[in-house]
């Protein structure tokens, strides 16, 4: 089993995201597209800011298949039961794993202050890294190719 990552898709805010993070006017595609490569044994953590506007459309076209777990975003206003309800095994506003002998704690912003031992793995700054300067922190962003990064290949 792997763990996949991604983080603020912002579907559905094409003119929004394509100004603010220069990102192609085909970004949805890009993203949905990309899941198909997660194997349904496989875990998708996502960081948060899953769509804006027209959630539940934006849902019913993410595979049914994978096993998701939702770091709530900013833009993720809906309560737990309702992403549960469409189709995320599991909806928090962060969590932490010890895994390939690391402790990670896994937010949608960046923490102030991240515990001392763990790396904080976040979404939420797109490209701009001027939030991101420390050596205990890593943002996943949907900028770097539009499709999930292993879990194990981002803290090593």
């Amino acid at each position: 089993m792997k763990h996949w990552i991604m983080s603020d898709w912002h579907l559905g805010h094409t003119a929004k995201m394509v100004e603010y993070c220069g990102r192609p006017w085909n970004y949805n595609a890009h993203i949905l597209g990309s899941l198909a490569s997660i194997d349904p044994n496989d875990n998708l953590i996502f960081l948060g800011d899953i769509c804006i506007g027209n959630d539940a459309y934006w849902h019913s076209l993410i595979p049914k298949k994978l096993k998701r777990v939702l770091v709530k975003g900013n833009h993720d206003r809906r309560s737990h039961s309702w992403y549960m309800n469409h189709g995320w095994n599991m909806v928090v506003n962060s969590f932490t794993l010890n895994v390939f002998g690391k402790k990670l704690i896994f937010t949608h912003k960046p923490l102030e202050e991240v515990p001392e031992g763990y790396l904080n793995i976040h979404g939420h700054c797109h490209n701009d890294y001027r939030y991101v300067v420390s050596p205990d922190k890593i943002l996943v962003k949907c900028e770097h190719d539009y499709r999930p990064v292993l879990l194990n290949k981002l803290v090593s």
